[in-house]
């Protein structure tokens, strides 16, 4: 996961210039406010969701 990462990020700054990035997570808990969920306990602690 890590290498994979730090392949994206060499390919990304490649790619062109930018002024910053975005790193977001996202709290499994709130998925299941708005939809049903699939597993009866979410995950209690946040996970990656991208980096724009």
């Amino acid at each position: 996961l890590v290498l994979g990462f730090a392949f994206f990020f060499c390919y990304v700054m490649s790619s062109g210039s930018y002024d910053y990035f975005q790193f977001v997570q996202q709290w499994p808990p709130t998925n299941c406010k708005f939809r049903k969920c699939s597993k009866p306990r979410p995950l209690q602690r946040f996970t990656i969701h991208g980096l724009w």
